[in-house]
């Protein structure tokens, strides 16, 4: 049976598709606010896989069932996977301190969602 979600995973749901939509954009144009890739296929393609996965996780979570909780929790942890792959690449370049910092915080935020969406997904 589908629980309805709480207030909290409805807030992690939205903010996934909302950052999802933020990586695909970052992918596609190699910049988005302070952070920027480099104009390579590879970080192109990541890029827009990650935040398709990310912005999927966040209507998984929507969704609340136990099921839909465990695929979404895959794929945030997809998502933190992917975005250290880009860095240690290289195609993430750590060429000033606003994006070191852009990328430690979007890549804690992701685990953070990760981890309770899973905490869920093992008590649901």
């Amino acid at each position: 049976m589908r629980a309805r979600p709480s207030g909290l995973y409805i807030v992690i749901g939205m903010l996934a598709i909302l950052f999802g939509v933020a990586e695909v954009v970052t992918g596609l144009r190699q910049r988005f606010f302070v952070l920027h890739g480099s104009a390579s296929l590879g970080f192109s393609v990541g890029g827009v896989v990650l935040g398709l996965a990310y912005m999927a996780s966040g209507v998984l979570v929507l969704v609340h069932t136990r099921r839909s909780l465990m695929v979404a929790s895959a794929l945030l942890a997809f998502d933190v996977v992917g975005r250290v792959g880009l860095v240690v690449s290289g195609v993430y370049p750590l060429d000033d301190i606003a994006q070191v910092e852009g990328i430690a915080a979007g890549t804690a935020i992701a685990a953070v969602f990760m981890l309770v969406v899973f905490g869920r997904a093992r008590s649901a």
